[in-house]
């Protein structure tokens, strides 16, 4: 798209689960890792941090990742911890959509009477709307899951400008 990563300035983690992290850094040539975008804030929802980067959790091999692609965040300076409702612009707001984690978040956007809602997992396939109830083994909490999506399709369909 044209735009190089030093001209990136946010970067919103919706949860610390490895297939949405690892852009968070890259290998340097020291062998360590460096983050991808050396400009951006990299925000992340307190409660998925302190659900998520416990001793328990980052002692465990199979959340390497945790160890390679978050932590590094803290150390660079670049880690803000924000709450469940952050408005980042006046057409970008984070907003907590709990269940596949504990601290999910997702991203609204508004502009120009166009509305958009980049879901993160809160909702993983489209039949999903039909059945919200329906939940991957990766959703920690089920049933929070199903509320959550319930609720975030309904608030799609009462929106004026739906389609």
């Amino acid at each position: 798209m044209g735009i190089s990563p030093r001209e990136v300035d946010v970067v919103v983690n919706s949860h610390l689960h490895f297939d949405h992290v690892g852009w968070n850094t890259v290998d340097d040539t020291d062998g360590g890792v460096r983050t991808f975008f050396p400009n951006a804030r990299y925000m992340i929802n307190l409660e998925e941090w302190n659900a998520t980067m416990t001793p328990e959790n980052l002692s465990q091999s199979d959340h390497d990742h945790l160890v390679r692609s978050v932590l590094p965040l803290e150390a660079s300076g670049q880690l803000q911890l924000v709450g469940p409702d952050l408005a980042i612009t006046d057409e970008v707001t984070i907003g907590l959509m709990p269940g596949h984690t504990r601290g999910h978040t997702g991203l609204s956007v508004a502009s120009r009477g166009e509305f958009a809602v980049v879901t993160g997992d809160a909702s993983h396939y489209p039949a999903q709307i039909n059945y919200p109830e329906w939940s991957p083994v990766w959703d920690s909490d089920p049933e929070l899951s199903f509320r959550t999506r319930r609720d975030l399709f309904d608030s799609m369909v009462d929106r004026p400008n739906h389609r």
